[in-house]
């Protein structure tokens, strides 16, 4: 690795760290300072659920494989 492709490879781990970051911080500020914690977790565990469930049903299904795009 060049010290180009190094600095270009930091450069993107020091971008999308602060973007993780910035999203925490808006995340935790709204949600917390605003009172919406209860909600939103009902809000993920509703997801969650739905995502789990749909995870199952394609998982028991037994025509999954026969599918031309596999």
């Amino acid at each position: 690795m060049t010290l180009l492709e190094r600095a270009g490879t930091a450069a993107g781990l020091v971008v999308v760290a602060g973007l993780v970051a910035a999203g925490l911080w808006g995340v935790l500020d709204g949600v917390l300072g605003g009172g919406y914690l209860a909600a939103t977790v009902a809000a993920g565990s509703v997801v969650a659920g739905l995502v789990f469930s749909l995870f199952v049903l394609g998982a028991r299904s037994d025509r999954w494989l026969e599918n031309p795009y596999w």
